[in-house]
């Protein structure tokens, strides 16, 4: 559960906020929050995600990413059933894919 908190952390920091600030900014106890930047809480929910990203100028994309990683867990934005199932074929074969498939499909995502 590290990832994330480490995230928040460095952008907290960066940005000379304090963790009283922070969770007062929040809604969120300082206590609270020094557990989720030392992993020893799960990341807060997705919904309060956009105001931190404000608050810390961390990019929402970055902020799943790290959650992901530090839960194990894909975290993906509300979307379509078509999303949904796109993104599991793609999930399911990832280690599948060949380095020549990945650049196709960085192309198509950076477009």
């Amino acid at each position: 559960m590290r990832e994330f908190g480490e995230l928040i952390r460095k952008a907290r920091q960066k940005k000379g906020i304090s963790l009283r600030s922070l969770g007062d900014l929040l809604g969120y106890s300082a206590p609270y929050l020094s557990d989720v930047e030392n992993g020893r809480r799960n990341p807060f929910p997705e919904d309060r995600w956009k105001g931190v990203a404000d608050l810390l100028g961390l990019d929402m994309s970055e902020m799943r990413m790290a959650a992901s990683m530090s839960t194990g867990k894909f975290i993906l934005p509300a979307a379509t059933k078509t999303h949904n199932r796109v993104a599991a074929k793609l999930v399911s074969s990832w280690l599948t894919l060949s380095v020549n498939q990945l650049r196709e499909i960085e192309k198509i995502l950076e477009s």
